[in-house]
């Protein structure tokens, strides 16, 4: 196979592929000992991908293979907001089963394909019996669950509103815990309750690393609804949520956030009906930094597990480190205060952690001296996160004070916790090694390289925390990778912080995914020691894709067409830059669009082998924007015979201007209209509705069919085909309605088109009711 490619600067330059994305899995969860099919929302994957959930006691299918994608319209969108871009996930299937035992908590899972590997996102594993919403469109219908559950939606389409119903008694306490953003979703959940008569039920809530918990007494025995809805009643197919409905008790936080390795632990629980505060925790098995304890039945409550001894509050001792210090700002304007001991020139490191456990205070952390001077205070460590850390060296032995506040005079309470943790500072020097991502494409070249290139593509941040005085350089070693690879910028330099590692990976590198580990060799002075970088999501790898190069792409010419008309097709002319690939090439629209395509439908064609131009058609739909520029992009889809005789399937997508189908949408030619918006659905009768069509000049003399286009949940409405023929502007369009109609919680759309010729369509949307009873 030939490939065409440039040479810059002594490097192969080529058509990037489109690298594989992930966006969400739904459920975003499951009960353990259980079995449940989800649902991948993912981009580019062009047939199945591989698929992978880290972690003990899940099991599932290796691959995600291709299903129809849920897709509901919604309302249309008005300018600004439409003229932003907007992804288009495609869903893929697979299966998980939780083990009985497996422990509480989120795994990670991922996707890859042969144009690379995707990020990770989360997956939870929880107690309670689970539901999946019945998807459907239109106005929310309630659905009834039985408590406790843990029910599974999505805000979906926008302005969706999903309804929970379920039976309480008198005086039972109903806790609502809801949770998006904990896992990742970037749904912002406003929660309400009401009863069956729509009267809202006043509830207490607290916010949970942004999602809301609400909690209420039920007033009287009967039926309850929990609205859910996004905060700007947005909603897309990622905005998925995890509902837990409950009768109390209910643990909502907990003193203290952690306890020594090995220990049993007295813990204050706070929340909704819990029958005491104390209960005794047990963290003689915790295995990791972190232990999910299930308590009683109130609940799980999350644990730091530590090493070092502790101290609650109320013990007023004088310290020595290591130590950890369990503290709340009880109310507002409170300062816990803490006293260590500390020898002379001994070097600490104070270790504050709060927002990093989902606490909200912020705190500010301050160090003064037996006399009350301050000697040192810090705010937040770094950018995005708010908890303290400070270093300090004791110029002289005695006893020390921390003071801990939070930034705002006004806030505190009782789930203000922190703790703090003292240790003394190594002084003999080390360092430690981290990565930003865990995840690495690598695109291989075409063409040889020479020997004087330049490294080009992705970039590897790694970085280094010196401690102990440690200045000297770091050797960075990567395992894993083909012998072949060349890797760049090896060495993070004395005294600086980082490196970018850059890779060159020659063209008869076998495309595959590999797991790779990243060291660093240090000179310590006694030794040269190895250390293992961290890799985000406690992962002890990085996760990198040998790319293949893509050797076709292609061209349009700049255009604008004004006045396009809704309901129409219209037909793009493109020319293919082959690159030496001589096979089939699938086109359709791209998954990742640069604007909203309001309704724009994906087609898909071939291009037969050795063709190299091609007209895609873009179907217009009949209810759009007037007056908005729309950009649709495209993709190409072909299969790569590599050099080793193995087959992948590769894409190509262009968001450049040329290669946009860019038109400015105005009325259709056609347009419906009916005596009335909405008509009477009686059972077992059949519904006539005289439906005038007007249609421009143009296409007066074109003959056109109306019918009825049904939701796929509503039941017991048919219809036949009407014929409008030329000239004509009237025709009865008849309704046959079973003995058991609906649900009609959303409209129907009358349809006309055109049947010949190029395409025309308008719909009118109607509604149906259900007689008065």
């Amino acid at each position: 196979m030939r490939l065409v490619a440039t040479v810059i600067l002594g490097l192969i330059v080529s058509v990037t592929a489109s690298p594989p994305d992930i966006e969400y899995i739904y459920p975003a969860g499951a009960q353990r000992g259980t079995t449940v099919s989800v649902r991948v929302g993912g981009y580019y994957f062009h047939g199945e991908a591989n698929f992978e959930m880290l972690g003990q006691g899940v099991k599932f299918k290796p691959t995600v293979k291709p299903t129809k994608t849920i897709w509901f319209e919604g309302p249309l969108i008005q300018q600004p907001l439409s003229q932003q871009g907007e992804n288009y996930p495609k869903d893929y299937i697979n299966e998980i089963t939780i083990a009985k035992k497996a422990e509480l908590g989120h795994r990670l899972w991922r996707c890859w394909t042969s144009q690379g590997a995707t990020k990770t996102l989360r997956f939870v594993i929880g107690d309670h019996p689970e539901v999946i919403e019945d998807e459907i469109d239109g106005r929310p219908i309630p659905q009834p669950v039985t408590l406790p559950v843990t029910a599974n939606g999505r805000i979906f389409p926008r302005e969706d509103v999903d309804v929970w119903t379920f039976n309480a008694n008198a005086g039972e306490t109903i806790v609502c815990d809801a949770a998006a953003k904990r896992f990742g979703s970037p749904l912002n959940i406003v929660l309400s309750v009401q009863d069956s008569n729509g009267n809202p039920i006043a509830t207490e809530k607290v916010l949970r690393e942004g999602d809301p918990i609400h909690w209420f007494k039920a007033p009287y025995d009967g039926r309850y609804e929990v609205h859910v809805h996004d905060a700007k009643f947005w909603g897309m197919q990622n905005h998925v949520y995890r509902l837990t409905l409950k009768r109390g008790p209910h643990i909502l936080y907990h003193f203290p956030l952690g306890a020594r390795r090995g220990t049993e632990v007295n813990v204050e629980f706070n929340g909704p009906a819990l029958p005491s505060l104390n209960a005794e925790v047990s963290i003689l098995n915790a295995k990791d930094d972190y232990h999910l304890a299930s308590v009683k039945n109130w609940g799980t409550a999350k644990f730091v597990i530590g090493e070092y001894p502790e101290y609650l509050e109320n013990q007023k001792i004088i310290a020595s480190a290591p130590v950890v210090f369990n503290g709340r700002i009880s109310k507002p304007g409170e300062t816990d205060i803490w006293q260590i001991k500390l020898d002379e020139k001994q070097k600490i490191i104070f270790d504050l952690s709060a927002a990093q456990l989902g606490t909200p205070l912020d705190a500010v952390l301050t160090l003064n001296g037996a006399n009350g001077k301050q000697l040192a205070t810090n705010d937040d460590r770094s950018k995005g996160q708010p908890d303290p850390r400070l270093e300090f060296t004791a110029k002289k032995a005695g006893v020390y004070v921390v003071k801990i506040q939070d930034r705002f005079a006004s806030r505190g309470g009782p789930h203000f916790a922190y703790r703090l943790t003292a240790t003394e500072s190594d002084i003999k020097p080390n360092f430690e090694l981290t990565l930003i991502p865990n995840y690495l494409n690598l695109n291989r070249l075409t063409q040889p390289i020479a020997n004087d290139a330049k490294p080009t593509g992705p970039k590897l941040k790694v970085s280094v925390d010196r401690q102990g005085g440690f200045k000297g350089e770091v050797k960075i070693v990567v395992t894993g990778l083909p012998p072949n690879v060349q890797i760049h910028n090896t060495t993070i330099a004395a005294n600086k912080k980082d490196t970018s590692l850059q890779f060159t990976v020659p063209p008869k590198t076998k495309i595959a995914l590999h797991r790779l580990t990243i060291k660093g060799v240090g000179d310590l002075g006694d030794q040269n020691a190895t250390r293992t970088a961290s890799v985000p999501g406690k992962i002890n790898h990085l996760f990198c894709g040998i790319v293949p190069a893509v050797p076709f792409k292609h061209h349009g010419v700049y255009r604008i067409i004004t006045g396009l008309p809704g309901g129409t097709t219209y037909h793009r002319k493109y020319s293919i830059d082959r690159g030496g690939f001589d096979g089939p090439i699938t086109v359709r629209l791209a998954d990742k669009q640069i604007r909203h395509l309001q309704g724009v439908k994906d087609a898909i064609i071939t291009v037969p082998k050795g063709v190299s131009d091609f007209t895609f058609p873009v179907r217009f739909p009949a209810r759009i924007e007037v007056g908005r520029t729309s950009r649709v992009c495209i993709m190409l889809v072909g299969r790569l015979t590599d050099f080793d005789g193995s087959q992948h399937n590769i894409s190509y997508t262009s968001r450049e201007r040329d290669d946009q189908l860019i038109s400015v949408a105005a009325e259709g030619l056609v347009a419906v209209k009916t005596p009335s918006n909405s008509f009477t659905a009686t059972p077992n009768s059949e519904l006539a509705i005289p439906v005038t069509i007007l249609r421009e000049p143009t296409i007066m003399n074109r003959t056109m069919k109306v019918d009825l286009l049904v939701p796929n949940h509503t039941k017991g409405i048919s219809t036949k085909l009407a014929t409008l023929g030329p000239e004509q502007k009237t025709v009865i369009l008849k309704i046959q309605v079973n003995d058991c109609p609906g649900p009609f919680n959303g409209p129907l759309k009358i349809r006309a088109r055109t049947m010949e010729g190029p395409r025309h369509e308008a719909v009118k949307e109607i509604e149906l009711v259900s007689p008065p009873r």
